[in-house]
């Protein structure tokens, strides 16, 4: 998912994806860990959600816990 895609936009297909991409365009752009967290939450994806673009080592906490299983 693109920085300006939400969840409702692949929640029609959760079932069918193992994997779901979420970029960060920009380390201080933080839609993406609501994102996740919608996506666990919410919809109950089960699948792999990895974090791609520019990701710090500083977020990686943060990110485990709104659900990223993977960082790129």
């Amino acid at each position: 998912l693109k920085s300006d895609q939400t969840a409702q936009d692949v929640a029609a297909d959760l079932d069918k994806l193992a994997l779901i991409a979420i970029e960060f365009p920009k380390f201080r752009d933080g839609r993406g860990f609501s994102t996740a967290r919608l996506l666990r939450d919410r919809l109950g994806f089960k699948g792999e959600l990895r974090a791609v673009g520019h990701v710090i080592r500083e977020q990686l906490f943060y990110m485990t816990r709104c659900g990223f299983d993977a960082f790129e």
